[in-house]
């Protein structure tokens, strides 16, 4: 999340540029708050609420597993 105080969210943007620049297939989703480690169960209405699902389907997507 934008608002991490653990560690800088700038480190997603990094890992992700980093993916792209070798061609690897990468998806990035940055919520506007969250904190750290928010884990699978945010209220119901909070961005962050959906990166289960959102991991889900990345990964069905990219055959590691099926959703």
């Amino acid at each position: 999340a934008a608002d991490d105080d653990a560690v800088d969210p700038e480190n997603s943007l990094l890992l992700w540029r980093a993916a792209q620049a070798v061609g690897v297939s990468a998806e990035l989703h940055l919520f506007p708050h969250g904190g750290h480690g928010f884990g699978t169960r945010l209220p119901p209405g909070e961005p962050a609420a959906a990166w289960p699902l959102l991991l889900t389907r990345a990964a069905a997507a990219a055959g590691v597993f099926t959703a």
